[in-house]
Parts: C-alpha cells; sequence; structure tokens
C-alpha cells in the first residue's frame, strides 16, 4: 500500500510541483515560528540568576559629570555619604553600585576578553562587594570579591556559568589569567585578571533572552574608581510607595547636582516583557496567518483534485476497493506529498542553523523546532485532506461509467 501511493504522488510530481513548493515554504515558516516560541519559553522558564523581587533600580544621573567618568577624591566622598544614607533606612536590606549591566535596563555594556588566543565577547558590570548579596545571585564556585583583593598582583573577576562555558567548555575556570586584548597597554602589564569565582549564570536583560555570558569587576569606589551609574536597593518585602518619595527626597536634598530615578524592578521587568513579547508575538501572528491561508489553498486544492479523480475512485470502486480505504489512500497520498516537502525543506534549516538564524543543530531546541514544525505541517495536510477523502468514500463503481 505504500509503496503504491508513493508511486502515484512520484507519477504526479510535475502536476503536483507548485502544492510541493507551498508546502516546502510553509515547513520553513513553521520551523521559525516553532524555533522562536521553544526558544523563547526555555529561555522564559530558565533561572535569571538574581532575583528582581523587592530589588530597586536607583538611576543616578548626575548635572555635572559626564557618564563613565573618573571618581574624584571629592566626588568619592559624596557617593559614599549616599551610599551610607540608603543604607541607613530600616527599611533597607541590602544595597550597592553598579557601572554596567542593569538588569531591565537598555543598556548594554559588552567588552571580549582572550584566553590562549580564544576570544569571547561578553557582557561586563563594574560591581562593589556588596552586589552579590544585593542581587541574590548564587555562587557556584570560588568566591565574591572582598577586602582580601586589594592590592592584588591581577585584577580580581568574577565569572558567570555561560561565559566559563564559552571560555574554557568544561576545564576549571577559577585561577585563570584572561586577558582583555583591546587594552593598549597590555604588552606592558601581561595578564589582567585573574578568576576567584564563578556565579550562576546571569540574565540582565530579561528572561525572554538568551544567555549571552557575564563578567564582574571589582570597583572599592573610591578615586581609583569610576562614576557609577545606578544603585541597587533591595528593600523589605511589603515595603510602601510612601518610603519611594520619602527616599528621594532624602538623597536628593544630599546631592541636588545628581538626578535620582527610583524605579522598581518588577515595574521594569513588567514593561520588558511587554516589549519583548511583542517582538516575539507579532511575527508569529503574521506567520499563523500565512499558514492558515496555505491551508485554505491546500483545502481547495484537495477538493478539486478529488474532483478530477472521480472516474479513477470509481474505477477502483468498481474494481473491488472497499470504500473504507478510499480516504486513507487520499490521506496517504497527502501524507506522502508533505513528507517530499518536508525532506526538501530539512537541508534548508540546517543551514539556517548554520548562519545562527536558529539554534545551533546539536541543540535540544532545534530538535524540539524541527520535529513541532513537521507535526504542524502534517497536521495542517491532515485537516485539509479529512473532507475531500470523505467525499472520495462516497463515490460509487458507476462513476467510473460516466468518466468512460
Amino acid at each position: 500500500m505504500i509503496r503504491h501511493i508513493a508511486k502515484l504522488v512520484w507519477n504526479r510530481k510535475r502536476s503536483m510541483s507548485l502544492l510541493l513548493v507551498e508546502i516546502f515554504l510553509s515547513f520553513i515558516v513553521a520551523f521559525l515560528v516553532c524555533d522562536n516560541l521553544i526558544s523563547g519559553l526555555f529561555n522564559y522558564f530558565s533561572p535569571l540568576g538574581y532575583n528582581y523581587e523587592n530589588l530597586w533600580d536607583i538611576r543616578l544621573e548626575s548635572t555635572t559629570d559626564r557618564p563613565f567618568g573618573k571618581l574624584s577624591a571629592e566626588k568619592a566622598v559624596q557617593y559614599g555619604m549616599l551610599m551610607n544614607e540608603i543604607r541607613s533606612f530600616a527599611e533597607v536590606k541590602e544595597a550597592e553600585y553598579i557601572i554596567g549591566n542593569i538588569p531591565y535596563a537598555n543598556l548594554r555594556v559588552n567588552n571580549s576578553l582572550e584566553y590562549e588566543g580564544k576570544t569571547v565577547f561578553s557582557g561586563v558590570s563594574y560591581v562593589g562587594d556588596n552586589y552579590l548579596k544585593t542581587m541574590e545571585m548564587t555562587l557556584v564556585e570560588g568566591r565574591w570579591f572582598g577586602p582580601e583583593d586589594d592590592g592584588a598582583a591581577y585584577e580580581p573577576l568574577v565569572i558567570d556559568e555561560t561565559f566559563k562555558i564559552n571560555l574554557f567548555g568544561d576545564g576549571e575556570a577559577l585561577g585563570k589569567k584572561i586577558e582583555d586584548p583591546t587594552d593598549e597597554e597590555l604588552e606592558k602589564s601581561g595578564a589582567k585578571y585573574n578568576i576567584i569565582g564563578v556565579v550562576q549564570t546571569v540574565r540582565p536583560r530579561g528572561e525572554l533572552n538568551d544567555p549571552e555570558g557575564e563578567v564582574f569587576l571589582r570597583q572599592k569606589w573610591d578615586d581609583s574608581s569610576h562614576i557609577p551609574l545606578a544603585a541597587m536597593v533591595r528593600v523589605g518585602k511589603g515595603t510602601s510607595v510612601s518610603f519611594e518619595v520619602q527616599l528621594q527626597r532624602r538623597l536628593a536634598a544630599l546631592a541636588p547636582d545628581i538626578n535620582f530615578r527610583i524605579v522598581p524592578l518588577a515595574e521594569a521587568r513588567d514593561a520588558k516583557l511587554t516589549e519583548m513579547g511583542l517582538v516575539i508575538i507579532l511575527p508569529i501572528i503574521v506567520a499563523v496567518f500565512l499558514l492558515f491561508n496555505v491551508a485554505l489553498g491546500l483545502f481547495g486544492i484537495f477538493w478539486q483534485a478529488i474532483s478530477r479523480r472521480r472516474g479513477e475512485i470509481g474505477l477502483r470502486r468498481a474494481l473491488g476497493a472497499d470504500s473504507r480505504v478510499i480516504p486513507l489512500q487520499i490521506w496517504g497520498e497527502t501524507v506522502a506529498l508533505g513528507t517530499m516537502a518536508i525532506l526538501a525543506g530539512i537541508p534548508v534549516v540546517v543551514n539556517l542553523a548554520v548562519l545562527g538564524v536558529s539554534k545551533p543543530i546539536g541543540s535540544s531546541i532545534f530538535f524540539l523546532a524541527l520535529v513541532c514544525a513537521g507535526g504542524m505541517i502534517y497536521l495542517i495536510l491532515s485537516i485539509c485532506a479529512v473532507y475531500p477523502s470523505f467525499l472520495a468514500a462516497q463515490i460509487q463503481p458507476a462513476e467510473a461509467l460516466h468518466s468512460e
């Protein structure tokens, strides 16, 4: 039966060429939709690497200093006084300054680091010794920054698990000396950073973004440091909005040359999810609309094909074919047609993975997207073939005589 169906489809391949192309393109679209959707779901349910609840982003916008500039001794005293004031409130559990990748912010600071000729691109943030506790990040190996790093021969560096895998694979990372290939004074200073710790993968861009690798550099917030971009503040559960107003007024009174903008990360997260959700959902809606139109077209083509084959099907019935076998034959031809189009589309989706348009070939997301796309095409074809095959089963043997 299978061999017979395959032969029927192959003999009509020329007349069905446009239909094959249509199913082929539908498979490519379905694969991209599934890859995008499955990737988003995987990312959403993966750990962020920090706890955004009860965490505030206090953005520091100085009206007198340029962003990322060096801290003078006078400014270091001012920022130290501000941090002490923040920590003095009973509502504040932990607090620390940061320069770099603030969670859910539309800012991305990147750098490349090198080890034994291999260079890896990653996000980079400059943080203080209390940042681990403030963000409630998970330390996997080694330790976080501390006073023992004062005067170290190499600048201490903490990396996340994704960066470790990207640079070292399954190898050890602690104690490795890595370099900044963009540093003009690298030849004079030699290896620049010493890895002292590894934290769980951190995704500051939010739940719907892929892990990109993050590294953390220590800042003492003295005249050797740069001007902080923001203060991350963890407050007690149930802290009221009135405290936000009170805190902003106290800080503004201490530093009138700095604008303070307080954003709870829970609110920033909601805005980011909405923004990224639209980026993911809109193409999916367009693709679903296209697939729906393809399904309508396939339904019409199958219906027309059955009408043209009434004589052939009637002859089969006259030769003793069971009416219950006719729908199975029509469905089998439809599946065979879809299989040919999918087999032609697999090399294309493999090339998409190689080019970086979709997830890598060896990843579970690529395999799941491939299976889901194939299943979606078979489902569409099966639905489109249901009614035409039902009509085919109703054809009587006398139809063969009409054709003659």
